[in-house]
């Protein structure tokens, strides 16, 4: 099993864990930064971890971030490279996101209303997904 933390930082790259709650001795309510990329999980993951900062999700098979909406400090979000069509309602309480990797995903154009709530937003990584496809994106 390939996990690692400290007080307030999970790094998850062991392929055959299913759930991050299997990993004993996680206080989550410390955690600020998760990091469960690579092939390791499909939402939702433990979100328990209210005070998380960064979320890097990237490289699963996710298809949905329901859930995510209840990590009101979130500060980066990375979920690119996964299966995601629906934005719907996410984004509305993450009023601190300042970083959103969505690229590799199924999103389209319709969809991107969802980032309006977004006020502090510095970087957002979209390309590739079906909505770059419009001429008004690029």
């Amino acid at each position: 099993m390939k996990v690692t933390w400290s007080s307030t930082e999970v790094i998850c790259v062991d392929e055959e864990l299913c759930k991050l709650e299997d990993v004993s001795q996680i206080n989550y309510q410390q955690i600020e930064h998760l990091n469960i990329s690579v092939r390791v999980f499909i939402l939702p993951c433990p979100l328990i971890a209210t005070g998380l900062k960064v979320l890097n999700i990237m490289h699963n098979y996710v298809e949905s971030l329901t859930g995510v909406e209840k990590l009101v400090q979130l500060r980066t979000l990375k979920c690119g490279h996964n299966k995601i069509q629906n934005l719907h309602g996410i984004f509305d309480n993450l009023v601190h996101l300042e970083e959103l990797w969505l690229n590799s995903n199924r999103i389209e154009l319709a969809e991107l209303s969802s980032l309006r709530p977004l006020a502090h937003l510095q970087t957002l990584i979209l390309e590739p997904n079906p909505c770059c496809k419009e001429p008004m994106i690029k």
